[in-house]
């Protein structure tokens, strides 16, 4: 009996394997790619100043949207694109139960890896990693890169590994390996004769930042005038590409407490200017790798039929160095793996425009992102489309993969039963039609909260008091709507605990009420090498180093 069980696997394998490689030209290859804490107007095809030639012919040769989500913090969209669910649904709790906020684990679903894989695709995914478990637990034949949250040395860092054991870079920059990897992965499914599934999660733009010296130079003096001047200009050019409207109301300075520029020394102008240099340059240095990964796909012919979809993790990082000008002044240039600096709020708020808020809010800052997706073979729109009709969310890439992908979302996995996704295919809105969302678009990350369902969106910072906006007139959320419509505030208040409760799970202190307050916002400060990004103490010290 046993030899015959042997015999009808072998031959199933076998039916498979041939049938996989003969769907190989016909199924697409896909490559996503997400970057992190990348502001929504920072790229040039999305208004930004930033030279990003690739990334704008992907845009004009492809499709843009206008609105896409994702979670507001690195680790949560993580899960969300790997494995279409909400990040505490996907099993963001220890073993013994105990909910751990940063840990990203993935207990209650599948990736996109073990349901392509299943369907014959060769996986592989070579960046930042930031959930659990590991990558081959996952469905990933190969991988390159770290599992931390993010690297303390773009040049030399300690944390890289191929496939589990340690590597050295020889201090060749990170977002170059990265891309290096990528393109052996790519080559190999070649050889395999298989379709295949790359996923990109490269670093950038997330601080430290550094950037090789010949992309800081590009830059350098760009960002002289401030943050407010280089905002207007963006804006402009949001308003001439149709990303926003011209009667659009931006987001307000004085809430964040942006910086007069003028009352800056002229040392500190040209520190500020530095800074937003190397942000830009870390930003030109990846479209450079995307220009290469392109070549590569020309060469070997899968470049038609490979859809490309690219995002950011979250929004901008709000976070500033305490003590700035002091450490940098006893640091590193920024074109050295010893230097350790952040962009700060005042330039995040620039890379967010025109939205509110900053990475781990819900508001539109936080949690829209630049998305773009190209394939030439199942895109029939004119090129340079951007959607203005659909808003999508991360969790909607894994039923539109396993959608043009001839793959199955199971039921079971292992033996294990498997949590249903949430998102919706996004097909239709490669025709130029709207997709048909039954339910809303659910948010959290630690005391804030968002719901949208069509164009009406709550959202609350820090547990203070909901407020409600009607985003097809107010994108920005300047109006809050909910004295004036009471009902609409208690119906999506209802359906957000509603998943916060039946589908997340959420522990009683993340699940409790809003309460009676007006939301506050804090310049936070980072301490050098604080992986945590924790507060500054009134001794200006950190307790952990990373």
């Amino acid at each position: 009996m046993r030899v015959i069980r042997k015999v009808v696997c072998a031959t199933i394998v076998c039916i498979f394997g041939m049938a996989s490689q003969g769907l190989a030209e016909e199924r697409p290859n896909v490559i996503m790619i997400m970057v992190d804490d990348m502001g929504y107007s920072d790229l040039a095809c999305y208004g930004g100043e930033i030279k990003t030639p690739n990334l704008d012919s992907l845009a004009q040769n492809g499709l843009r949207f206008r609105q896409f989500y994702n979670t507001g913090k690195c680790h949560s969209s993580r899960v969300t694109l790997l494995t279409g669910l909400h990040s505490y649904q996907a099993g963001n709790a220890g073993s013994d139960g105990t909910v751990k906020l940063h840990n990203g684990n993935i207990e209650r679903g599948v990736s996109i890896a073990q349901v392509l894989r299943n369907a014959g695709y060769y996986t592989a995914a070579s960046g930042k990693w930031h959930i659990k478990p590991e990558p081959k637990d996952l469905g990933f034949d190969r991988f390159f890169g770290f599992l931390p949250g993010y690297i303390k040395d773009y040049f030399n860092s300690k944390y890289l590994q191929l496939d589990g054991e340690s590597y050295n870079t020889n201090g060749k920059y990170i977002t170059d390996l990265i891309t290096d990897f990528g393109i052996t992965f790519i080559k190999e499914a070649k050889a395999k004769k298989k379709p295949f599934l790359l996923y990109l999660p490269y670093n950038a733009p997330h601080y430290p930042l550094q950037a090789p010296q010949e992309d800081i130079d590009k830059y350098r003096g760009s960002y002289s005038n401030g943050w407010l001047a280089t905002r207007e200009k963006r804006l402009e050019k949001m308003k001439n590409l149709g990303l926003i409207g011209s009667d659009l109301l931006p987001s307000s300075s004085k809430e964040i407490k942006l910086r007069d520029w003028n009352a800056l020394s002229k040392e500190d102008q040209d520190y500020q200017d530095l800074l937003m240099a190397t942000y830009a340059g870390m930003i030109d240095r990846l479209d450079q790798n995307i220009g290469r990964l392109i070549a590569q796909l020309k060469n070997l012919g899968e470049y038609e039929n490979t859809i490309i979809l690219f995002c950011s993790d979250n929004g901008a990082e709000r976070v500033t160095m305490s003590r700035e000008r002091e450490l940098f002044e006893r640091s590193y240039p920024t074109s050295q793996g010893d230097s350790f600096t952040t962009v700060g709020v005042d330039w995040a708020f620039v890379s967010n425009s025109p939205y509110r808020l900053f990475k781990t809010n819900m508001h539109e800052g936080g949690i829209i992102s630049p998305f773009i997706v190209h394939w030439p073979k199942g895109i029939s729109l004119p090129g340079g489309t951007v959607d203005q009709q659909n808003a999508f969310h991360l969790m909607d890439i894994m039923p539109t993969l396993v959608d043009i992908c001839g793959a199955s979302y199971p039921e079971q996995y292992e033996g294990q039963k498997i949590e249903p996704i949430n998102g919706i295919s996004m097909v239709p809105a490669f025709k130029g039609q709207k997709a048909v969302r039954k339910d809303g678009i659910y948010q959290m990350f630690g005391n804030n909260r968002a719901y949208r369902l069509g164009d009406w969106k709550i959202v609350s910072q820090g547990l203070s008091n909901w407020e409600l906006y009607n985003m097809s007139k107010d994108p920005t959320e300047q109006h809050n709507l909910a004295a004036q419509y009471p009902e609409k505030l208690e119906q999506l208040k209802s359906m957000w605990f509603k998943v916060s409760t039946e589908d997340e799970r959420l522990p009683a202190k993340l699940n409790k009420p809003t309460v009676n307050k007006e939301p506050r916002f804090k310049r936070p400060a980072l301490t050098q090498g604080d992986q945590r990004m924790r507060l500054t103490s009134k001794s200006g010290t950190s307790k952990k180093k990373f």
